[in-house]
């Protein structure tokens, strides 16, 4: 198997190498359940108000975090409502630029409490996601609520409705099952 971390690749044999992830820090360290979370938030569409339209435009959020990471994505998609060639009505669905937010949780200063840092941001309007380093505590309004845990709620986050689509507490990697 090739080593491409070695100059000129040599070719090795194959070696399975395993290691212990270091557990990490998150908001919710010192917290009730003191047990990582893990959520996915889809953005609500306006509601539909009955007209035929030949095209809507709308714009999808999807927020995601697992422990001490969390993505924003957003694309515009455009949906186009036609005849087809059977007669029958149909929608065809195209999207627009994507953008991309990607923060981590950081360990405070000398024991103090932590904060989100952005590691990414991708697109011309990415800085316009909803960002957890932008919150005082380090979470959304309302997070670690009862809504927040039902599949299905709706939430909001910085005004804007969004369906929970999962939530789970994770485990710390050091815990033996």
């Amino acid at each position: 198997m090739p080593r491409p971390d070695v100059p000129g690749a040599p070719v090795t044999e194959y070696e399975e190498v395993w290691r212990e992830l270091q557990s990490r820090e998150t908001p919710e360290d010192g917290s009730d359940t003191d047990k990582p979370q893990a959520w996915i938030l889809e953005s609500v569409d306006e509601e539909d108000d009955g007209d035929e339209v030949e095209e809507k435009r709308l714009v999808k959020d999807f927020l995601g975090r697992i422990a001490n990471t969390y993505v924003a994505l957003r694309q515009e998609q455009i949906h186009r409502w036609g005849i087809g060639q059977d007669g029958k009505r149909k929608v065809t669905k195209s999207g627009g630029p994507v953008m991309a937010r990607r923060e981590e949780w950081t360990k405070g200063e000398d024991g103090g409490s932590g904060k989100w840092r952005v590691m990414y941001v991708v697109g011309d309007e990415g800085d316009q996601l909803p960002a957890l380093s932008m919150q005082a505590d380090g979470k959304f309004q309302g997070e670690g609520g009862d809504d927040w845990k039902k599949e299905g709620c709706i939430v909001d986050v910085n005004g804007q409705k969004y369906k929970v689509r999962a939530f789970e507490y994770g485990r710390r990697v050091s815990e033996t099952s």
